[in-house]
């Protein structure tokens, strides 16, 4: 299945939950006692022309769906890979965090940068997310050689895959936190968005951090920093 067709089953999924069921929300994302802690390598989406595209986008979602938590767009990330998923009350040790920083230190040694183009709105029952089509399946690659490092270090812990394989490239851009009463208007916000292009992003650069549900910059703790490799492009 291509990356296309996987963001058209999200879609079309989507569309049959919503019609049964509506939107589910979570309120706990916007709590203080919200201690819920994970690993995450991500790449962080920096483009103004992106960020300018999803400013004027939350007008919309504020209106159709309003106390939705949306994302500050200096949080907006696409997730590489989920090492270590969100657990309440998890925590890591220093020398934890160094194994996993110098696990993907060797695997990204000779990466280069990771071209997204960013295109078109797709949806959960609980979220809003842009579809990213990376360049040439550079990021499935990419991960491939993360879980193989940590399959040849069997003694570092993590949770990679356990509960399902990544392998979209999407970007969440809100959550509901309370029950969605219009759920007609976000649907009209999906199907005008669904083909919109809302910008290209080079990754240059993945971090590591540890990270509460969202992301949040308050509650996210840059580990590491990986420059990818420059290809003078």
């Amino acid at each position: 299945m291509t990356l296309r067709e996987r963001y058209s089953q999200i879609y079309m999924q989507t569309l049959e939950t919503i019609e049964r069921d509506g939107f589910s929300y979570d309120t706990t994302i916007i709590e203080p006692s919200d201690d819920r802690y994970g690993l995450t390598l991500i790449g962080r989406m920096t483009s103004g022309g992106l960020h300018s595209e999803v400013q004027g986008l939350y007008g919309e979602i504020g209106k159709a769906a309003p106390g939705s938590y949306l994302y500050p767009v200096a949080d907006l990330h696409i997730t590489v890979l989920s090492l270590i998923e969100c657990a309440a009350g998890r925590t890591f040790s220093p020398d934890e965090l160094q194994e996993h920083a110098a696990l993907l230190m060797e695997a990204l040694h000779d990466v280069g940068p990771i071209r997204v183009d960013v295109t078109g709105l797709i949806a959960s029952p609980t979220c809003l997310m842009l579809a990213g089509y990376p360049e040439h399946d550079q990021l499935n690659h990419l991960r491939d050689r993360i879980r193989s490092g940590y399959g040849k270090h069997p003694s570092i812990s993590h949770t990679i895959d356990s509960r399902y394989t990544q392998v979209t490239a999407h970007v969440t851009i809100a959550r509901f936190t309370r029950p969605v009463n219009d759920s007609r208007r976000v649907l009209d916000i999906l199907e005008r968005y669904r083909k919109h292009p809302f910008g290209k992003q080079v990754l240059r650069t993945l971090e590591l951090v540890t990270n509460d549900w969202c992301l949040t910059s308050g509650r996210t703790k840059k580990i590491a920093v990986f420059p990818l490799r420059e290809d003078h492009t």
